[in-house]
């Protein structure tokens, strides 16, 4: 329960606020059933709500919520003055929103994440690296085939 992990009245009343707001009890009540510690939750607690209140400030409905949302608010982080307390620093926040997204998909709030195509394991390594950029990282295909011009004097391939 999100009580469990912050006390003051003022925040769970603007964490319960947002459109996240119906669903961070459980989402709670999830993290420490996968066994993750009160520090860590907490942290994924104030992503989720951070997540929320830029989706609300942009009018992203969470029923369109997808990868892509994740993706966006990952671009969002670097520039955000959001909230004075981070000066900046989100450690972690995209892996408490990917947790969150894993989540409402399993309360069947959101659909089922399409799959992504496999990278084949004969894919050459710079291919392997840009799947594994954009799936894990957030980057855009733009920054990865960059990435990947930069990365063929060293590779000898591709």
């Amino acid at each position: 329960m999100l009580s469990d992990y912050f006390e003051a009245p003022w925040r769970l009343a603007r964490m319960r606020a947002t459109c996240v707001g119906p669903y961070i009890d459980g989402f709670s009540m999830a993290l420490t059933d996968a066994g993750y510690s009160p520090f860590t939750i907490r942290g994924y607690l104030r992503a989720a709500d951070h997540f929320g209140r830029w989706a609300d400030l942009r009018d992203v409905v969470i029923t369109s919520w997808d990868d892509d949302v994740g993706v966006r608010f990952g671009r969002h982080l670097p520039r955000c003055k959001c909230t004075k307390g981070n000066q900046g620093i989100f450690k972690n926040a995209l892996v408490g929103v990917r947790l969150l997204l894993a989540y409402l998909r399993a309360c069947e709030v959101l659909a089922p994440a399409k799959p992504t195509p496999a990278t084949p394991k004969l894919a050459s390594l710079s291919e392997r690296f840009a799947d594994w950029m954009v799936r894990h990282r957030g980057v855009a295909p733009s920054t990865t085939a960059r990435y990947q011009r930069m990365l063929q004097p060293f590779l000898g391939c591709c």
